[in-house]
């Protein structure tokens, strides 16, 4: 109700197509996806997306985020296709902005990942998730010990579609490059001997 109440003021003092309007719209679409208003959180979406698209131009990043929230909701409410292309808009977006090994992508590609799990495309799934370690490599350095969350998190997504013996490799180069950098004694190691444990399992 509070959102509404400023959306309709803002709409009042600045006009309905003003930019000051966007803010406010996608801030009334974010109370409504979360109190499970899909409908209209979608509507009020769309017409921030267009505003923005509208002041900001079709390339701006200020469509990276809406975009995103859009393709969850697409995600949650079944629509398994439109969310894959909704994530896929945002993930090019986010390549002209921010270029192509950013962190700030991960959460679409996860986005994508799950579109197409649905979608039981489970190859182009994987490639979201291989293609995340691959981007935290360039960006860290393929020898650094903080790459080891993102061999954890693909040795996680091997587990979860039963190819069991990439997990386990997964695992244990993160294991290795931690006991080479950081020592045998390292409690770093911990996360990645459970996981590797689990998938002996």
């Amino acid at each position: 109700a509070a959102a509404q109440q400023v959306l309709r003021l803002t709409r009042q003092d600045f006009g309905p197509e003003a930019p000051d309007v966007i803010d406010p719209l996608l801030a009334l679409a974010d109370a409504q996806w979360r109190d499970g208003q899909t409908k209209p959180a979608e509507q009020n979406l769309l017409a921030g997306i267009a505003l923005i698209r509208r002041h900001a131009g079709p390339l701006s990043a200020d469509l990276i985020e809406p975009l995103t929230i859009l393709g969850r909701l697409h995600l949650q409410t079944g629509r398994y296709d439109e969310a894959a292309e909704t994530f896929d808009r945002a993930l090019r977006l986010n390549h002209v902005n921010l270029g192509f090994t950013n962190s700030d992508q991960l959460p679409i590609m996860d986005g994508l990942t799950e579109s197409y799990v649905s979608l039981d495309n489970i190859e182009e799934a994987t490639f979201f998730q291989t293609a995340q370690l691959e981007i935290q490599q360039r960006r860290l350095g393929i020898d650094n010990p903080e790459t080891a969350p993102a061999y954890h998190k693909l040795a996680r997504w091997y587990r979860r579609v039963m190819m069991y013996e990439d997990s386990v490799l997964m695992y244990q180069r993160a294991d290795r490059l931690m006991r080479e950098t950081l020592g045998d004694a390292s409690p770093a190691r911990i996360d990645g001997l459970k996981g590797l444990a689990l998938v002996y399992e």
